[in-house]
Formats: structure tokens, sequence, C-alpha cells
């Protein structure tokens, strides 16, 4: 709500006093006596009696076909940062009803929505999405006075402190235009790869690229996720991304355990690219590329420095996803073969590179066994192509 008409005039639509528990956007003007400072250092005062009980909202409303259905900006209204409930949100003083997934706060330098993980900062706005009639409660239990208190719009990196969950950060960046828009993975043992109203949070998009994962057809700015169960076992997460008004992008990975391996998959240029924080994925896109152009693969390795854990390195990885085969190896010269459940081979083919190798298959529905293996190990999977 505009607090100003098109004419100038003051809108009565809009409160003649801030209301505690609601967010709004401040613009503060060039500082008139002061025009060295940079735009926007102009000083305002807020007085009033700090707040200290709970604040309850009610009443949130998701009216469909609107741009930003379900999403609500609500404020902090205490001078003391929020905990947010990311173990435990159903079962917190938050009181949330019809409230999916968690808060997400305007990053000022990088023209985005980010997802909140644990703290929302003193007297910070932050939106909230619910499915409507959403309710929830802000509670003065959760104020806490955690080092990372500062307003996240005003940082490029925002400190944030996860103690119970592992999680992988990536970051599109427009480097023409320099915004920028992260999705995260959190790992956790209760949910699903499907879409979790309790764990998901919805994607928002604001001027960086859109860029997000995808989980039962639905964007995610934060998709949780099953904790990856095995050595060699693999994650296929299909990412959404959008361009803005720029041309020239790149992908990088900013956060992630030591455990995983990840591979980024362009599905437009048909190549795949090893994610690490040493480099990053440049690119360039069009209106026309389609959305789902990129897949993240997450590959679990849980080696050591022992003989055993490096021989466990040189394994072969196979997996089947979406009808398309992928084979992993740190090995040259793997030779593939595919055969049918009568024996007849269908493939064969030499992999001459090490890396993460993507297949498209050209064969009637059905059941395959294939077959990999190199001068060092072999890998064998039963795979079932479906008709598409």
């Amino acid at each position: 709500i505009n607090s100003k008409t098109a004419g100038g005039l003051w809108n009565t639509a809009f409160e003649d006093e801030f209301v505690s528990g609601k967010g709004y956007l401040m613009a503060y003007g060039p500082d008139d006596t002061a025009p060295e400072l940079p735009y926007g250092n102009r000083a305002h005062r807020f007085q009033g009696v700090g707040h200290t009980e709970d604040i309850h909202i009610a009443g949130l409303s998701h009216t469909e076909g609107g741009e930003h259905a379900g999403w609500h900006l609500l404020g902090n209204p205490f001078t003391a940062a929020l905990q947010w409930p990311l173990e435990n949100p159903r079962l917190s003083d938050w009181n949330l009803t019809n409230i999916e997934g968690g808060p997400q706060v305007w990053d000022e330098i990088n023209a985005s929505y980010t997802p909140i993980l644990d703290i929302i900062p003193a007297m910070q706005g932050f939106m909230v999405y619910t499915t409507g009639d959403g309710s929830l409660s802000i509670p003065a239990s959760a104020r806490t006075h955690a080092p990372m208190a500062g307003w996240y719009k005003h940082k490029e990196e925002a400190t944030r402190h996860i103690p119970a969950f592992d999680y992988v950060r990536l970051k599109a960046v427009d480097t023409e235009g320099a915004t920028a828009q992260e999705s995260l993975l959190l790992f956790r043992h209760e949910a699903t790869e499907n879409y979790d109203p309790l764990y998901d949070t919805r994607f928002k998009e604001g001027h960086a690229p859109k860029f997000y994962s995808m989980a039962g057809g639905i964007p995610l700015a934060l998709n949780s996720l099953p904790y990856p169960c095995s050595l060699g076992h693999t994650q296929s997460i299909d990412m959404g991304f959008e361009k803005n008004a720029s041309t020239h992008f790149r992908i990088e990975l900013a956060e992630a355990p030591p455990y995983l391996h990840l591979f980024l998959e362009d599905m437009l240029l048909g190549q795949t690219f090893t994610l690490s924080k040493d480099g990053h994925y440049s690119f360039q896109a069009s209106e026309h590329d389609p959305v789902q152009r990129f897949r993240l693969h997450l590959q679990k390795d849980e080696s050591t420095h022992t003989p055993e854990a490096q021989h466990e390195e040189r394994k072969i990885h196979i997996y089947f996803y979406e009808n398309t085969l992928y084979v992993n190896t740190l090995q040259a010269d793997t030779w593939l073969e595919i055969y049918d459940l009568q024996g007849r081979k269908q493939t064969s083919r030499k992999l001459e590179a090490p890396g993460l190798h993507r297949l498209t298959l050209d064969l009637p529905s059905g059941v395959y066994l294939v077959h990999a293996k190199n001068n060092m190990h072999q890998a064998r999977l039963k795979m079932v192509i479906t008709a598409r």
C-alpha cells in the first residue's frame, strides 16, 4: 500500500501511525544539510515505547491471480533479533496457521529476496507466505541477542548460524547489472524430495535473475531435502533459471558440506561443470531459453585420507534420472554397456574422460541392465525406461 496517491496526496488506505508487526519499505531521500553524504543517508527519529509483548496477526489473505498472491510484509517489532524456529516450526510459540515455509527478507545489494534460516534482525521487515486465512504470533519468547543482528539489506553476505543442519548455498549472479539471486538446499531427516509445506520456502522474485530449485512443480528459494543416505548416492535437483534484462551470468557455489561433490548440468548446452568454491560457471542466456535449463547433482563422499578411502574414491557411480543415464567416474577409459533382459547388447561406448557423463538413451520402454567398468572398478545398475 503506497502512502501517497498518484497525485501526491496522502493515501487514506495507509495508516496514520506505524502498526506493530507490520513491515514498511523506507526511502529516506537525500540529506539537504550534508549533500556530500551518500543518497539515503538522511537521519530520521522514531519515538515511542519499546514493544515487549507478543504480536498476534490474523486474516492474512491469498488472492489467486495476483502478482504477489499469498505474500505479506510483516516486521519484527522488537529492539532485539528474533530466532526463527527452523528446527520445529509447528511446535513453536509462533503459532503458525496456514503459513508455509519460512520468512524472506529483501537484500538491497543483490536486489533480490533471500530466505531467513534462523535470525530475523531487530526491526527488520520480512515476507511470509500463506495459502489463505493465515495467522501467526511474533513471540517475545523468540527474542535473542545473537551476534548476527545487523540488517541483512545492508550486508553483502549476511552471517548465518545453523547448528543443526547442513546446507548448500548457490548464487546466480548478473555480471552486467550487479544483481544476484541465492538458492538454498537444506538437509534434514524429516524432509522429502517432494514439496514439504512445513520446511520448504517458495521462491519470490526481485530484480535479479530468477534462480530456484524445483520440488513437486513448485519453485523454491529454500528446498529441504533428506540427507544423502549412502556413499555414492546421488540426488538430482531440477533448477529453474529466468534471465532479467542482462545477458551474461554466472552460477557460484557459496557454501556446501565438505562431504558433497556438486555437478551443475547445463541441459541447453549439453555440458556438465564441477562446482566448487574456487570457480564458477559462466554462461549467456536469452529469452527463448527453457526455464528448466539446469540440473544439480549432489553426490555424497565420506572419504578421508586413508588408503581404503582413496580406493573408495575411484569407484564408478551410475544413476538414472528422468530417462537419462549418468555415469560418474574418476578414471579415464571406462566402458559402458547396456543389455536388455534377454541378454542382447543394446549399446556399447567408451567414456574416455573422467567426470560426470550424461547419456540420453534412444531405447524403447522396458527394463535394462547397465554395466560400466575400467581397469580399477566396475558397477551395475537396473533401469526402467518409460514412455514420455
